[in-house]
């Protein structure tokens, strides 16, 4: 099974606003660099983001940046 990545992941949970939990699973999860050379996600809607593995088996390539909704 394919699994989406981060991205499209947080895309389809803005969307669909039923999704509370994004579960990131075992492995490297890099977030896209934008036009501006960044490689963060806006969080600006209200979202759980959890590791299904231990400390250093899930790592995010990449960060967050919460903002107010």
């Amino acid at each position: 099974m394919r699994r989406p990545n981060l991205d499209k992941a947080f895309k389809k949970a803005k969307k669909n606003r039923k999704i509370k939990t994004i579960i990131v699973g075992k492995g490297e999860h890099r977030v896209k660099t934008n036009k501006k050379r960044e490689n963060y996600l806006v969080v600006d809607f209200p979202i759980t983001v959890r590791g299904s593995g231990d400390k250093n088996e899930v790592v995010v390539l990449g960060g967050f940046h919460i903002v107010e909704d």
